[in-house]
């Protein structure tokens, strides 16, 4: 059941529609860092990172979607030594 949680939030936050994924964003990123269960269960690799989309978010003209992408983005390099700054994104402009 977590797994199929994770996959869902992970493919609406990649869709970049900004109501809804920006919800699915707040959503995981709620969720792992407030259950241990789901956070155990997120693998998080470079695919899964690219696959978010998440640099698309990052500048966004709304600047509270900016700044959850922001958070999200930092909470998974936090725990997730592996994840490097490259892994969201090849243009060396945003890097």
């Amino acid at each position: 059941m977590i797994d199929a949680f994770l996959a869902v939030c992970v493919h609406i936050i990649g869709s970049v529609k900004q109501g809804v994924s920006s919800r699915a964003i707040k959503i995981l990123f709620n969720y792992l860092k407030n259950d241990q269960k789901v956070f155990n269960r997120f693998k998080v690799n470079r695919l899964i990172v690219r696959k978010m989309k998440l640099v698309d978010y990052m500048f966004s003209p709304n600047q509270e979607i900016a700044d959850l992408s922001l958070d999200f983005s930092s909470f998974l390099l936090r725990y997730n030594r592996e994840l490097d700054y490259q892994d969201f994104s090849d243009d060396q402009a945003i890097l």
